[in-house]
């Protein structure tokens, strides 16, 4: 039982080590949160900011805003970038949009994204449509990252994500299978006669040769206990046979 304690100690290791590294990625340097927009109908406008810091304390964020006008009315597209890293877009009808293209609850279905930077990390955050509203949590990497799934990072949170490498599981997978392998050959180890109990005993105090109502159950349980039988025969024949003569006891090697 002890291969099985270290095999699946195996495991629960591998697991922890694969999983580091993903936790690493994940804990960007920098911290940003979902795009929050505000429409302002005076201006036909919408107001773009988000919330982003840089986590090691030493380093400049950079932003850079952009926007993806609907596909439906390309020319709707008078947005810009403010000094104060937000972004306006303006989709007025003197603005070039087509207000008969508009979504319910969305407005115009154009995609403005924001990328937020310290030069070691960046994340990514985006919103649809010209509606009050916040958007979705932000995609956080290492820059020059080859991933192609970064991590979602919201604004407040350092903690990593627990994805585990398909590796990882390959691995866990064959551990298991070794681990049950292990308990296969442990279990065959052990007498399966011991669990079914001594025989009873026939008259005179010798085991009977069967059990009540029928051959016990197990054949190679019966052929154990048919020699353990002849054993202990033979020990209790030679047992009556010494220290007795014609039933009186032999002392001190006298009558």
């Amino acid at each position: 039982m002890r291969a099985l304690g270290a095999v699946f100690g195996l495991v629960a290791s591998a697991l922890v080590l694969g999983a580091a590294p993903l936790t690493a990625l994940a804990d960007s340097s920098v911290s940003v949160g979902p795009v929050q927009a505000v429409f302002v109908p005076a201006e036909f406008a919408t107001h773009y900011s988000v919330t982003a810091s840089d986590i090691s304390g030493g380093r400049t964020l950079t932003y850079k805003w952009e926007l993806k006008p609907p596909a439906a009315d390309p020319n709707c597209n008078h947005f810009s970038q403010q000094p104060d890293n937000t972004a306006i877009w303006h989709h007025g009808d003197q603005d070039g949009c087509n207000h008969n293209v508009q979504v319910p609850n969305v407005g115009h279905p154009g995609t403005v994204t924001v990328i937020v930077s310290d030069g070691v990390y960046q994340c990514e955050a985006s919103y649809f449509g010209t509606e009050s509203g916040p958007g979705s949590p932000a995609l956080c990497s290492a820059l020059g990252s080859t991933t192609s799934n970064p991590t979602p990072k919201s604004s407040g949170t350092q903690s990593g994500s627990t994805g585990i490498s398909p590796w990882l599981w390959i691995i866990a997978l064959v551990m298991l299978i070794v681990a049950g392998y292990l308990l296969r050959r442990e279990l065959a180890r052990r007498n399966p006669c011991r669990e079914l109990g001594p025989m009873p005993r026939a008259a005179g105090g010798r085991r009977a040769s069967s059990w009540q109502g029928g051959s016990r159950p197990n054949s190679r349980c019966g052929s154990q206990e048919s020699l353990r039988e002849r054993e202990e025969g033979a020990r209790e024949g030679g047992a009556e046979g010494q220290g007795c003569v014609g039933g009186r006891r032999l002392l001190d090697g006298r009558l």
